[in-house]
């Protein structure tokens, strides 16, 4: 977990920084390690609305880590 945002509505952002090209199976396991941190955060802050990000800094690719993969 690179970093956390909170913004003025309570949203969390999570983003961790990647590099390099990425295969599927690296994006899989990244993904699955975005929502560990999710459900770390899940259970600090409680129910809130929290945002999982993986974002390779060579490529400017964002991938969106869904919520729902966890609920």
């Amino acid at each position: 977990m690179d970093r956390v945002v909170i913004d003025k509505n309570d949203n969390i952002y999570i983003l961790d920084y990647k590099t390099g090209k990425l295969t599927k199976q690296e994006i899989a396991n990244y993904k699955s390690q975005v929502l560990n941190y999710m459900n770390i955060l899940k259970d600090v802050f409680g129910q809130c609305n929290l945002l999982g990000f993986l974002y390779n800094v060579n490529t400017k690719e964002v991938i969106k880590i869904e919520q729902s993969l966890f609920d």
